[in-house]
C-alpha cells in the first residue's frame, strides 16, 4: 500500500463501491494526521474518495468533497463524533460534519457553514457560527434526545 503520511495509506480512501479508485487531498491528510497526532489514537476512514455513481447511489451531496478527495468520514474507537469534533476543532482550515455514526472532515472553505449536524435525514448548519460549542450548546438537546447520549460540551 502507498503510505500517504505516518498513519494513513492509500487504501484507506478507495471508493466503497469495489471500483478501487482512490483519490486524497495531501491537504486532507495533513489534517487528518494532525488530529491523529493530537488523539494519539487511530482514526478508522469509513469513507473517503467516492466515484460518482457511489456518490449518487448512497445518497451524497452533488457537490460532496468525497468526489474530489477532499472530505473524509471517520470514527474513533471509543470517541463519540462530538468529542471527536471538538478535539478537532483546533485544526485550522477544516469543516466538520456531526453524525451519529461518525464525524465528517473536509478542507474546503465554509460554505455555507463550518459546522453542520445531520438529524433525522436533515442537516442543521451553524450558519455564521464559528464557535462550536456554542453551535453545539444550542443543539445539544435535540442531539441528546435524538441520539439517546448525552455528551459533555466543552467551552
Amino acid at each position: 500500500m502507498t503510505k500517504l503520511s505516518k498513519d494513513f495509506e492509500a487504501g484507506e480512501f478507495t471508493c466503497g463501491c469495489g471500483c478501487q479508485k482512490d483519490k486524497v487531498s495531501p491537504v486532507l491528510i495533513d489534517k487528518l494526521q494532525q488530529l491523529r497526532d493530537i488523539i494519539d489514537k487511530p482514526i478508522i476512514i469509513t469513507s473517503g474518495y467516492r466515484c460518482l455513481a457511489y456518490n449518487e447511489h448512497i445518497g451524497g451531496a452533488v457537490n460532496s468533497p468525497h468526489l474530489t478527495g477532499e472530505g473524509a468520514d471517520l470514527q474513533v474507537k471509543g470517541t463519540t463524533p462530538i468529542t471527536l469534533a471538538i478535539i478537532a476543532d483546533r485544526i485550522d482550515h477544516i469543516r466538520l460534519g456531526i453524525n451519529p455514526s461518525h464525524l465528517h472532515i473536509d478542507v474546503r472553505p465554509p460554505n455555507p457553514s463550518k459546522y453542520w449536524i445531520f438529524k433525522n435525514g436533515k442537516y442543521i448548519y451553524s450558519g455564521k457560527e464559528k464557535n462550536l460549542s456554542k453551535f453545539l450548546k444550542k443543539n445539544l438537546v435535540t442531539l441528546t434526545s435524538t441520539w439517546g447520549k448525552s455528551e459533555a460540551v466543552y467551552p
